[in-house]
C-alpha cells in the first residue's frame, strides 16, 4: 500500500523540526487513495486518525464486454481500436477511455447498458487504505465487483466501524420481447439507503416504505453504537401512480418491471426536479446497535408540529449526528413561528422521542429572498451537549448561511465572528473540545454566486476564529477550502485544491497538442495534524503564500457541493 505523506518536508523544515522551531501550526498529510480517481473529498476522522474519503470519478473502471453486444453496435465498432481485442476481453488503455465516454456520455439511461458508479469510499490511515464497498456485489461475467454502485461513508467511530449510504448495484435481467429477440437489462433495487459496517460486515438499514426502493441514509456511528440518519416513512400519491403504472400489464412497457422502476425514479426527478426523497414523508431515525452489529433498538422520530388531516404535504426530520448520551441534531419541519402559512426546515434536537426546533428567530425566518426549504439546521453535537449548525440571514440584501453553536443545557443560541459580516460560512464538526470547523466565504464581492471559500477552525472557550490556511506552512501548494471534521486530539479531515495534471479515467496525464501534459487545479483530500510546539508563521513577505490564498475553488469541488449539498452528512 501507499504509505501517507507529510508535506511541507524540505531540507530547511527538517532542519527547523529537529531544533524544535515550528514554522506552522499543523502539517499536511495527503492521504492514501488521492492517485484512485479525478478527486477525492475528506468526510470523517476518527480518534485513531482513520480517515473517510470519497473518491470521486474511480480510474480503470471495469468494463463488462458482455453488455457492449459490438457485433450489433457498429456506433462503438468504429470508434474503437482494436474491437475484435474488446471482445476478447483485453481492452487497451485507448480503448477503455473510449468505451467509458461511450457508457456515461452516449448511453447513460439506456437499460441495456452497463452502468458506473461515480463515488467509491475508502478508510485510510498510515498503512494505507481500504476499501468500504457497500452495497456492491460480485459479477460472475465480470468476475469481481460490478462497480456500478455510489458509495458514501459519513462517518468513523473509534473502533474503526463506518456509517455510509449507497445505491444498490445494477443486475442483469434476461429478456425476450414481444418480438422473440432475447435482450439483457440491468436494473437497481434502490437508489439509496444508509448502512453501517461494523468488523467488516455490512448492516442494511432499510427505510420502512420501500416503494420504486424507498430511500435513507446512516450519517454518523458512535462508540457506543448509536446510528443517526433519515429513512422513507410514506411515499406521495405521485410516486405511487408511477409504481402503480409499472405494475398495470396494459400500460407496462416491454421491459422487466425492475426496469419501469428505474425508469420511474428517473422521470419523476426530471419531470419535478427534485430528489427521489421528497416524494416521501422522510424521519429522522437513531439505531441502537450492538458490537456484533446486530440492530437492537430503533427510535424513528416525527417532525417538530402536527399537519391537518387534510395536509397533503411533504414533510421531513433528518438526523445528521448523535453524542453518546442518544442525543441527535439534524433539522426538522416547522411552522414558520413568524409567519404561520409558511412550512420551512429548521435546526432540531431528538431526544427521547421528542422533536425541538432551535435557531427559528424572526431576523432571518422571515426573508423573503431565501428560496431554500432550510432556513436552519445543525450539522453535529458534542458529548457535552453542544451543537453546532448555521442558519440563512439576510445580510445587505444577499442571503448568507451563518454558522453557529448552541448549548443544549443552557439554551444559549451564539453566532460567531467569521471571516467577516457578510461571508457565508458553516460549521461541519465539533469534538468534545469545543473546538469547531467548518468553511467560509473570503471574498467579499457583492452579488457573486462564486466566492472563494476557505476552512476555518474556531474554538468555543477562546473565542477565536482562524483561517485553517493561516496556521500551516507559507510554502504549502494546497489551499484548504472546506474542513469536514475534527478529532478529540485536534487532527482535521480536510479538502483541498492544488494544481495537478489533468488525467483520463485510466489515470494516465491528458497531453496537449505539443505532448505536454495539462495542469489543472485539483481537489485533494487531507489531513490536518497539530505540530507540537508549533506557531502561526507571518506569511505577509511569502509570494507563495498570496498565490495559495488567491487560488479558486475548481469546478470539480462545486460541482461535488452541488451534488452533495452544503450539509455535511445530508443533502
Amino acid at each position: 500500500m501507499t504509505k501517507a505523506k507529510l508535506y511541507p518536508f524540505s531540507t530547511l523544515a527538517l532542519a527547523c523540526l529537529s531544533l524544535g522551531v515550528s514554522a506552522a501550526s499543523y502539517e499536511i498529510v495527503e492521504l492514501d487513495a488521492t492517485d484512485k480517481g479525478v478527486a477525492t473529498f475528506a468526510t470523517a476522522i476518527n480518534s485513531q486518525g482513520q480517515t473517510g474519503i470519497l473518491v470521486q470519478t474511480p480510474f480503470n473502471p471495469p468494463i463488462d464486454t458482455s453488455l457492449l453486444n459490438l457485433s450489433e453496435n457498429q456506433t462503438l465498432r468504429d470508434q474503437l481500436n482494436d474491437p475484435e481485442a474488446v471482445e476478447a476481453g483485453q481492452i487497451s488503455a485507448e480503448d477503455r477511455v473510449i468505451i467509458y465516454r461511450y457508457l456515461v456520455g452516449t448511453v447513460p439511461g439506456n437499460p441495456l447498458f452497463q452502468k458506473l458508479g461515480s463515488i467509491h469510499s475508502f478508510v485510510t490511515d498510515s498503512s494505507g487504505s481500504n476499501e468500504v464497498t457497500g452495497f456492491d456485489i460480485v459479477d460472475t461475467d465480470m468476475g469481481g465487483l460490478t462497480r456500478s454502485v455510489d458509495t458514501y461513508v459519513t462517518d468513523i467511530n473509534s473502533q474503526g466501524d463506518v456509517a455510509g449510504y449507497g445505491s444498490a448495484p445494477y443486475t442483469k435481467f434476461p429478456w425476450i420481447d414481444d418480438e422473440d429477440e432475447a435482450l439483457t437489462y440491468v436494473a437497481r433495487e434502490f437508489k439509496r439507503r444508509g448502512f453501517v459496517r461494523i468488523n467488516g460486515e455490512l448492516v442494511d438499514l432499510p427505510p420502512e416504505d420501500t416503494s420504486l426502493g424507498g430511500y435513507g441514509q446512516a450519517n454518523a456511528i458512535t462508540d457506543n453504537y448509536l446510528v443517526a440518519g433519515s429513512v422513507s416513512l410514506e411515499a406521495n400519491e405521485i410516486l405511487i401512480s408511477a409504481m402503480d403504472d409499472c405494475n398495470d400489464e396494459e400500460s407496462s412497457v416491454d421491459a422487466p418491471v425492475e426496469v419501469c422502476y428505474n425508469n420511474a425514479v428517473i422521470g419523476l426527478e426530471s419531470n419535478y426536479n427534485r430528489s427521489l426523497e421528497r416524494f416521501f414523508q422522510t424521519r429522522a431515525s437513531v439505531w441502537q446497535l450492538s458490537a456484533d452489529g446486530a440492530i437492537s433498538g430503533q427510535t424513528t422520530y416525527g417532525i417538530s408540529y402536527q399537519p391537518e388531516e387534510d395536509d397533503t404535504g411533504i414533510y421531513a426530520s433528518r438526523a445528521a449526528d448523535v453524542n453518546e448520551q442518544g442525543i441527535a441534531v439534524g433539522e426538522s419541519s416547522h411552522l414558520n413561528p413568524f409567519r404561520d402559512e409558511v412550512v420551512r426546515n429548521y435546526a432540531a434536537i431528538f431526544k427521547d422521542g421528542e422533536v425541538k426546533v432551535i435557531a427559528d428567530q424572526e431576523d432571518y425566518s422571515i426573508s423573503t429572498l431565501n428560496r431554500s426549504n432550510t432556513l436552519s439546521t445543525a450539522t453535529a453535537i458534542n458529548n457535552n451537549n453542544v451543537v453546532v449548525g448555521y442558519a440563512i440571514k439576510t445580510i445587505n440584501g444577499f442571503d448568507r448561511t451563518k454558522f453557529f453553536t448552541y448549548n443544549l443545557d443552557t439554551e444559549e443560541l451564539v453566532f460567531p465572528e467569521d471571516f467577516f459580516p457578510g461571508s457565508a460560512s458553516i460549521a461541519k464538526d465539533i469534538n468534545d473540545q469545543g473546538q469547531i470547523v467548518g468553511e467560509g466565504e473570503i471574498d467579499s464581492v457583492i452579488g457573486s454566486s462564486t466566492r472563494r471559500r476557505h476552512a476555518f477552525l474556531y474554538d468555543i472557550s477562546e473565542q477565536r476564529f482562524e483561517d485553517l490556511n493561516d496556521l500551516v506552512g507559507c510554502d504549502s501548494p494546497y489551499t484548504l477550502v472546506q474542513a469536514q471534521s475534527i478529532n478529540e486530539n485536534g487532527e482535521i479531515s480536510a479538502v483541498a485544491t492544488v494544481t495537478g495534471i489533468r488525467k483520463d479515467i485510466v489515470g494516465e496525464p491528458i497531453l496537449d497538442d505539443n505532448g505536454n501534459e495539462i495542469t489543472e487545479e485539483t481537489v485533494m483530500a487531507v489531513k490536518l495534524v497539530p505540530i507540537p510546539g508549533g506557531s502561526v508563521d507571518d506569511c505577509d513577505d511569502s509570494g507563495d503564500k498570496q498565490e495559495r490564498q488567491g487560488a479558486g475553488m475548481s469546478w470539480l469541488l462545486l460541482t461535488f457541493l452541488t451534488m452533495l449539498g452544503l450539509r455535511r452528512r445530508y443533502r
